[in-house]
């Protein structure tokens, strides 16, 4: 019976992603699933698949890696699209399976269900971008974590950093997770102190087995001992709405003018002559900006709420209803929410009737999520796992980002709130006061 609910809660999943892959792919061209980064992953992906060779730093290598054998054998970007689809499905199975190692048999359904019909989910799957792979990685990553707490077995906690590894390939975001990784195997509960060093250490070894090399490599080119030359543009994004709000600008304005100011001093190849140097010389031009400013960029740092906004204008877009890259964010940062809103929709306020019932799954999301870490703090000595695993898969996910913020940043952070809310409803059975050293409520 439970399998029979599990089967009918992928396929609505499958159903419903693939009824906006299909919106957007009979777009002209598909352009409903590109977006301004698209375009130097799919360049990444047609290199790899055509040569072999990855010559492009900008991008992680990872959604690169995982699609270009699909390039090579359909050399279509609706093939990559099934993919995306079918790995977003296939990372609803894997929540699943993360939510059983820490929640009863109903609960772990009703996570899977909250992550199904989740609109940034359902609406950012198709697009061809890294999120979706992202999403993949990280619910692995959360799942062996969790596996590792409750079954004590090393290997977990090595392919728990594996997992995270391969994830900062797909998105360098994840790089410094190998972090949160440690404590948490330090914190894994009834296991001598010489079992949760060596956890640490296996999850540590297992992360570097996956970055390593590629960090080596691009060290070796002149990239810098990094995944990504990207890292750097947040010189021109969250650099840009500092600028901003100290100004008392526009971050569109501000945005141009650092990205003309970099192009000139990047004329200069004695001083510039690799993209290790560029890249050196964008995050120290944005260090700068943070110790002039250090409580402004604070404060963006914190107050990025909007990220936990759910994706409605992906879906409208991915429908044709709406369009993109119109300005939003600066709208948002210099004016607030409420005006963001009406610059984006204007007079079509209407169309979020189409996917209404999708947002209220997503504000359930947050107000269980809150009320099971609320239920967490009060009883903190058998519980606090919970308030960690919120730390490590959520907040650090939801906080990095800082100033630039876009609903599908929060997607690495669903599995964990997924769960959390889920933990908030009550079994019909019962049986949720199981102690927090083996399950959960």
């Amino acid at each position: 019976m439970k399998k029979s609910q599990l089967l009918w809660l992928l396929g609505a999943a499958l159903v419903l992603r693939g009824a906006f892959a299909i919106s957007a792919l009979l777009s002209q061209g598909g352009q409903r699933l590109l977006r301004p980064d698209s375009d130097c992953y799919l360049a990444g992906m047609r290199q790899l698949a055509e040569t072999g060779k990855l010559q492009i730093l900008e991008r992680a290598p990872g959604f690169a890696g995982f699609t270009a054998p699909i390039w090579k054998l359909f050399h279509a970007y609706s093939a990559v699209v099934v993919f995306l689809v079918l790995v977003s499905v296939a990372a609803l199975y894997i929540l699943y399976l993360a939510c059983r190692e820490y929640a009863t048999e109903n609960q772990s359904l009703i996570a899977v269900g909250f992550a199904a019909f989740h609109l940034t989910l359902i609406a950012n799957a198709p697009l061809l971008l890294s999120d979706t792979l992202f999403f993949f990685w990280a619910t692995l990553e959360f799942y062996w974590l969790l596996r590792f707490w409750k079954r004590k077995t090393l290997s977990c906690a090595a392919l728990a950093g594996l997992a995270g590894g391969i994830g900062a390939l797909v998105r360098p975001i994840n790089v410094l997770h190998v972090f949160c990784l440690v404590v948490l195997a330090l914190c894994t509960a009834q296991l001598s102190w010489k079992k949760r060093l060596a956890g640490a250490g296996l999850a540590m070894a297992g992360f570097a087995v996956a970055v390593l090399p590629w960090m080596s490599f691009n060290a070796a080119r002149g990239a810098g001992f990094a995944i990504d030359t990207n890292t750097g543009a947040m010189l021109h994004q969250n650099g840009a709405m500092l600028q901003a709000e100290v100004n008392h600008t526009g971050f569109e304005y501000e945005k141009f003018r650092l990205l003309q100011k970099e192009h000139l001093a990047f004329r200069d190849k004695n001083r510039f002559p690799d993209a290790a140097a560029r890249e050196k010389y964008r995050k120290n031009e944005y260090r700068k900006m943070v110790c002039e400013h250090p409580w402004i960029a604070l404060k963006q740092q914190i107050c990025n709420f909007a990220i936990l906004l759910p994706d409605a204008p992906t879906a409208l877009e991915d429908l044709g209803i709406s369009v993109p890259n119109r300005g939003t964010m600066g709208v948002l940062a210099k004016n607030g929410f409420v005006a963001a809103c009406r610059h984006y929709f204007g007079k079509r306020f209407g169309a979020l009737l189409l996917v209404a019932p999708f947002l209220l799954v997503a504000l359930v999301v947050l107000i269980y999520a809150a009320r099971r870490l609320i239920y967490a703090a009060r009883n903190g000595k058998t519980h606090y796992r919970e308030w960690l695993l919120f730390g490590a898969f959520a907040l650090y996910y939801l906080w990095l980002p800082g100033a630039i913020v876009a609903p599908r940043y929060q997607i690495p952070a669903l599995p964990v709130l997924c769960l959390l809310g889920a933990l908030c409803v009550n079994d019909r059975k019962k049986t949720t006061e199981v102690p927090a050293e083996k399950g959960s409520k």
